[in-house]
């Protein structure tokens, strides 16, 4: 099972100034599904006010699903 330096992914996303849309693959125990997206999506919000800044996380935050 590989690790994924995902704070070295958003580094080089922000050095290049990337102003996309970021997609994840939720993999994690069906009864837990949930709850495995949303630590993803914390910790992915934490990269994202790291490397872009918090004006970034707000931004992503006020177009949220709250579905």
């Amino acid at each position: 099972m590989g690790e994924v330096d995902y704070d070295a992914i958003f580094a080089a996303l922000a050095a290049v100034e990337f102003d996309g849309v970021i997609s994840s693959c939720v993999f994690g125990w069906e009864e837990d599904a949930r709850g495995v997206s949303e630590r993803q999506r914390d910790k992915a919000l934490a990269l994202v006010g790291k490397h872009f800044g918090t004006d970034a996380v707000l931004t992503v935050r006020s177009n949220k699903i709250t579905n």
